[in-house]
């Protein structure tokens, strides 16, 4: 689960749906995993989320990891800002 906090940008809500699906694309090598092997690669989950930046509507876009939890099932909440 990807949770997105939309603070100082007033992204509509397409927007922010669309960076949501990016990043989960992104993440999608954590679906075929257990959860210890997610727990053991949540620096690398790190790197993936906060390394890369988003183009929606000709603006770019950074995420940074506000919380990750990984216990029975993996939730990440990220706060959205212009790069």
């Amino acid at each position: 689960m990807l949770t997105t906090k939309n603070i100082k940008n007033n992204l509509d809500t397409l927007s922010i749906y669309e960076i949501e699906e990016e990043t989960k694309g992104q993440l999608n090598m954590l679906l075929a995993k257990d959860l210890d092997s997610v727990f053991k690669s949540r620096d690398l989950i790190t790197r993936v989320i906060e390394n890369k930046s988003i183009k929606v509507n000709d603006k770019r876009y950074k995420l940074k990891i506000k919380s990750m939890v990984i216990y029975t099932s993996v939730s990440i909440q990220v706060e959205i800002s212009l790069d």
